[in-house]
C-alpha cells in the first residue's frame, strides 16, 4: 500500500509458472474443491490467503522492499534467509511476540509502542509490565519508559484494518462465522506447509491476540480439523473473554481516506459493461481515474459465435460482453 496499491487493486490468482506449487499450496485455507480465480482484488487475495498474487507482488517489489517494510515494524530479517525462500510459502523466522507487536501497529493507528532497548533509541521492544498495584489499588510501580514511534501513516493503517476486518471478503462463510464476535476484528490466518501447525493473529481496536497451535508429530495429519481452525477457535474464546468488559469500538476513518465506486475486480471506474460495482476505500490521491478495460463489448455474429466481420449483415450482429484476458492469463482462461 505504500507503493500506491490499495484494497481495490487488481491482482491475478493464477498457477505459478515453472513451479511445483499446487493449487492446494497456493490456496492453503480453502476447503474442498477450489480453482484459480484469475482476476481478483488485493482485498480478496489478502483476506483469503491466496499466495499466487502474494508471490507475484513479492517478485515485482523485490527483496530490498520486503526488508524495508519489515524494518518499519522493527523486524530485522537477514537477507540470506529471504534469498533462500523459493516462494511466498515460508515458515516465518519471526517470534510470536514480534508478530503480535507488528499487528499492534494497526491497532495503534500507525504507532509502534513499547520500550526503547538501546541508548540510540532505534529499537522499540514490547513492554511486559506497565503498572503494579496492591489490593487496595495503591500504585507500587509505574513504568514511565513507554515509548511510541510512528512507523506508518494512519491512512495506511486504516486500509489494513478495513481489509482484515471485512467479514464479507471471506470466500468461505464458515471461516467468517468463527471470527464474528460482535465487534470489529482484524484477523490474519497463517497456514504452514504440511498442515501440522497454524497461526491466527487478530485484533480489536483495543487488543491483539496471537495463537499458534500444532505439533511436530506426524499423527497430527490424521486429525480432521486443521491447526488453523484450532487456533481460530482458541482466538475467538480468548478474545471474547478478554474483551467482555470493553466498549465496542470501530476503526475511525481518518481525514485522508475517501470512498469511491469501482468495477470489480479491476478497481477502475465502472463502465456500462461492468458486471459488479463495489464501494472501495482509497487514500486521497490514489483513487482510480481511468475507466475499466477488463470488460469490453464486442460485435459477434450470433449464428457462428465468431467476431462479426464486414461481411456480417446487421441483422446477425449482437453485442456481447467479454473478459479481456491479458496474454499471461490465456492458459488459465482456456
Amino acid at each position: 500500500f505504500t507503493q500506491g496499491f490499495g484494497p481495490a487493486s487488481l491482482v491475478w490468482d493464477l498457477p505459478v509458472e515453472d513451479s511445483e506449487l499446487t493449487l492446494a499450496d497456493l490456496h492453503p485455507g480453502a476447503r474442498g474443491e477450489t480453482e484459480f480465480l484469475g482476476p481478483i482484488s488485493m482485498r480478496t487475495a489478502l483476506r483469503n490467503d491466496f499466495l499466487s498474487p502474494a508471490k507475484n507482488l513479492l517478485d515485482s517489489q523485490g527483496l530490498p522492499q520486503l526488508r524495508s517494510t519489515l524494518g518499519l515494524f522493527g523486524h530485522a530479517l537477514p537477507l540470506t534467509s529471504i534469498k533462500e525462500v523459493p516462494s511466498a510459502i515460508v515458515n516465518s523466522p519471526l517470534e510470536m511476540i514480534d508478530l503480535v507487536q507488528g499487528f499492534g501497529v494497526f491497532v495503534n493507528r500507525g504507532y509502534l509502542k513499547g520500550t526503547v532497548s538501546s541508548s540510540a533509541g532505534l529499537e522499540v521492544q514490547p513492554l511486559a509490565i506497565i503498572q503494579i498495584e496492591d489490593l487496595a489499588g495503591r500504585e507500587l510501580v509505574r513504568n514511565n519508559l513507554v515509548q511510541e514511534k510512528k512507523v506508518i501513516s494512519e491512512e495506511l493503517a486504516y486500509l489494513i484494518n478495513h481489509v482484515l476486518s471485512d467479514q464479507e471478503a471471506w470466500l468461505d462463510p464458515r471461516i467468517a462465522d468463527v471470527f464474528s464476535i460482535g465487534r470489529s476484528t482484524g484477523v490474519k490466518t497463517g497456514y504452514v506447509p504440511g498442515n501440522q501447525s497454524g497461526w491466527v493473529i487478530g485484533y480489536t481496536p483495543q487488543i491483539v491476540v496471537g495463537i499458534w497451535s500444532g505439533s511436530p508429530a506426524p499423527e497430527l495429519e490424521e486429525i480432521t480439523i486443521s491447526p488453523v481452525e484450532i487456533s481460530a477457535y482458541l482466538w475467538r474464546a480468548i478474545t471474547q473473554h478478554v474483551s467482555r468488559e470493553s466498549t465496542v469500538e470501530d476503526w475511525d476513518m481518518p481525514p485522508g481516506i475517501m470512498t469511491k465506486d469501482v468495477c470489480y475486480p479491476s478497481g477502475d471506474l465502472p463502465t456500462e459493461y461492468c458486471p459488479r460495482i463495489v464501494r472501495e476505500v482509497f487514500i486521497q490521491g490514489n483513487e482510480p481515474l481511468g475507466l475499466d478495460k477488463l470488460f469490453q463489448a464486442l460485435e459477434v455474429n450470433r449464428e457462428t459465435g465468431l467476431l462479426a466481420s464486414v461481411f456480417t449483415s446487421a441483422s446477425q450482429i449482437e453485442n456481447r460482453v467479454y473478459l479481456n484476458v491479458p496474454p499471461f492469463a490465456e492458459s488459465w482462461a482456456e
